[in-house]
């Protein structure tokens, strides 16, 4: 078995260098091939590759047009769209299209944690990593609530000016 990677820079190739040699101890012949911005684009968009990285995403209230680039069977073949494994499944179709014509809130999280399930199972994805917090380097001359929304960064309506931190560290 043969494997190639694709990435787009150093950072990716530092990521996928442990998969890589990972794989290679188990007898597949694993290489990373790393390309310009141009090239990556087009083999991504053209699914001319085996193995690549997408970060994504999707909030906590997605669209049906957003889950259908990345997982509707009409999108598996289609250039330019993200349904990068090539899924083809009339389950994750049809849960797409629940979620779409859901009345509910409650209707929404029931159709999307079906596709999650159906989704996890077939195995199309390989979680690579995230991160649980948002690093965000700023002068100390803000206000924001003490209690943060659960999903999302809303900085412009969330934060406000100090007058009081401002002045302390002379941006007032």
């Amino acid at each position: 078995l043969r494997v190639e990677m694709l990435a787009e820079d150093d950072g990716i190739v530092r990521l996928f260098s442990p998969w890589a040699e990972n794989m290679k101890t188990i007898g597949i012949d694993a290489s990373i091939r790393q390309v310009d911005s141009t090239q990556y684009e087009q083999r991504q968009s053209n699914f001319d590759f085996d193995f690549t990285l997408l970060a994504w995403s999707i909030g906590a209230t997605p669209t049906a047009d957003g889950l259908e680039i990345l997982y509707d069977s009409r999108m598996a073949k289609t250039p330019g769209m993200r349904n990068y494994p090539g899924t083809e499944s009339k389950a994750v179709d049809a849960l797409i299209e629940a979620a779409g014509k859901a009345q509910s809130r409650v209707e929404l999280v029931t159709a999307l944690k079906a596709l999650d399930r159906v989704l996890r199972a077939r195995l199309d994805w390989i979680p690579t990593y995230y991160l649980a917090n948002h690093r965000v380097a700023y002068w100390d001359m803000f206000g924001f609530p003490e209690q943060k929304p659960d999903f999302g960064f809303p900085v412009e309506a969330l934060w406000w000016f100090d007058k009081d931190k401002a002045a302390k560290i002379g941006k007032g």
